[in-house]
């Protein structure tokens, strides 16, 4: 980690230096983090990263491993957030892309839940139960950055998205 801590140090200064040379406008230096400034006992150069980034993502997902979005429930009655599971369920990591929840949850007349506390969606029938973002949550999230003055906001895995349904909603405008 004191190695990132130079590294950082040393793209500032060159993105400083690049911008009085060439009399462009200085370029941002931007990074994604862990959610905890101790990433499995590395401490982050936190003096570092507040010294040479202009933009910060915290990657604040996944608290919770497998790193998955299609959980096996222990318990078919018991089927909120945080309900006890026994594993991936439909593939074997469990994670699904969201036209394979839209799929899924046609396919199998699914429950859909919007929980407005996490600002998240699930779905579930019998024991399969998969955690989602849906437009209603994104646009919820979306909202809650502008009107927080928030410079933006930050998506991950559009790859997952279907035909761009996600990416479109609620856009910075």
């Amino acid at each position: 980690m004191n190695n990132l801590g130079l590294l950082l140090n040393e793209w500032r200064t060159a993105l400083n230096n690049e911008s009085t040379v060439t009399g462009n406008t200085r370029l941002l230096l931007s990074a994604a983090f862990f959610y905890n400034s101790d990433y499995f006992t590395l401490l982050y150069p936190i003096q570092a990263i507040r010294n040479s980034l202009d933009w910060i993502n915290v990657m604040a997902y996944d608290f919770y491993d497998p790193r998955s979005y299609a959980w096996r429930l222990v318990n078919a009655d018991d089927n909120g957030f945080f309900a006890p599971t026994s594993g991936a369920a439909i593939t074997s990591g469990g994670a699904l892309g969201y036209d394979q929840i839209r799929a899924f949850i046609a396919q199998n007349n699914a429950v859909q839940v919007y929980n407005t506390t996490v600002v998240s969606n699930y779905c579930y029938v019998g024991t399969t139960w998969i955690g989602y973002d849906d437009t209603q949550s994104i646009e919820a999230k979306v909202s809650y950055a502008k009107q927080n003055a928030l410079l933006g906001y930050f998506a991950w895995h559009v790859g997952a998205d279907d035909n761009s349904v996600l990416s479109q909603t609620g856009q910075w405008k």
